[in-house]
């Protein structure tokens, strides 16, 4: 299993995906975020966040309800 360092806009990004927040024809990563949504959903890749991104997301989780913290802590 691969791992990857994913940074906070990735994550919000990914987030938005799962809300639908996200526009496929306005947002040019798009794609590649569903395509990592799936490798993650799959096991095939592993997502690693370091404690800096991580204290990102909870300073910035009242403007979600808190949703990105819970996809962390699922995934």
């Amino acid at each position: 299993m691969k791992a990857y360092f994913v940074d906070t806009n990735v994550l919000i990004d990914i987030m938005k995906i799962f809300t639908g927040d996200i526009n496929p024809r306005t947002n040019r990563y798009y794609q590649n975020y569903r395509d990592f949504i799936d490798l993650i959903g799959n096991r095939d890749v592993e997502v690693l966040i370091v404690p800096t991104v991580l204290e990102e997301i909870k300073k910035g989780s009242y403007k979600d309800d808190s949703l990105t913290e819970i996809f962390i802590q699922r995934f």
